[in-house]
C-alpha cells in the first residue's frame, strides 16, 4: 500500500505568481508614465521661464534705447559783441557776469531753421540746448575775448533728447487743452449778462 500525496500548503495558488508579475510590472510602467510626464512638465517651465526673461529683456532694451542714444547738437556759433560782451570792456570777469552765451547758442538755432519762429516751434527749438549747455561757450570767450566777433565750433551731447523733447511737446498740448476747454466754458452773450447784473 502507498501513501498518498500531501499538498503542500505553503505554495502559491496556480497563476498567482504571473498575476503578481503583471501587476507590478503595470506599476512600474505607471511610474515611468509618470516620470516623464514630470520631465516634459520641467521641461515647459523651464522654457516658459525663459521665454519670460528674454521678453523682459527686450522690454528693457526697448524702453532704455533712449538713454543708451547719444544725441548731439553741433553748431558754428557767431560770438557777437551784443551778447558776448555788452558792456565792451573786454574784460573776462564782466563777460562771464553779463554776457548771453545761452542767447548766442539760440540766435544760431534761428539762423539755422529760420521758420521756426514764424510756425510756433521756436521753444522746441530751445529744447534742444539747455541752458548748462552754453557753460563751457561762455568759458571759452571769458578765457580768450578776442574770439568775440568771430564764429565758434559749439556741440553738446543729449543722452534724454527725445524724452525732453516729447514733454515738452506734452505740456504744451496739455496747456492749449485747458485754453480750449476754458474757451468752451463761457459761450453766453457777456454783454447781456452784464447789463443783467447791473440793472438787478
Amino acid at each position: 500500500m502507498t501513501d498518498a500525496p500531501v499538498p503542500d500548503v505553503t505554495g502559491t495558488a496556480p497563476g498567482a505568481a504571473d498575476a503578481r508579475r503583471a501587476m507590478l510590472g503595470m506599476r512600474a510602467k505607471a511610474r515611468h508614465a509618470a516620470e516623464k510626464r514630470f520631465g516634459w512638465f520641467s521641461l515647459a517651465m523651464v522654457a516658459v521661464a525663459a521665454l519670460s526673461c528674454l521678453v523682459l529683456l527686450g522690454s528693457i532694451m526697448i524702453q532704455s534705447r533712449n538713454a543708451l542714444t547719444e544725441y548731439r547738437l553741433d553748431l558754428t556759433v557767431q560770438v557777437t559783441p551784443e551778447k558776448a560782451d555788452p558792456a565792451g570792456t573786454r574784460d573776462p570777469a564782466t563777460i562771464r557776469q553779463e554776457g548771453d552765451f545761452y542767447g548766442l547758442v539760440q540766435d544760431e538755432l534761428l539762423r539755422r531753421f529760420p521758420g521756426a519762429e514764424a510756425n510756433g516751434t521756436m521753444y522746441d527749438l530751445f529744447e534742444m540746448a539747455a541752458p548748462v549747455a552754453a557753460v563751457p561757450l561762455a568759458r571759452q570767450i571769458a578765457a580768450d575775448p578776442s574770439v568775440i566777433g568771430k564764429s565758434l565750433p559749439y556741440f553738446s551731447t543729449h543722452h534724454d533728447l527725445v524724452d525732453r523733447q516729447k514733454a515738452a511737446r506734452d505740456a504744451k498740448e496739455a496747456a492749449r487743452s485747458r485754453t480750449a476747454r476754458d474757451a468752451e466754458t463761457w459761450k453766453g452773450d457777456i454783454a447781456k449778462e452784464t447789463s443783467t447784473l447791473v440793472t438787478n
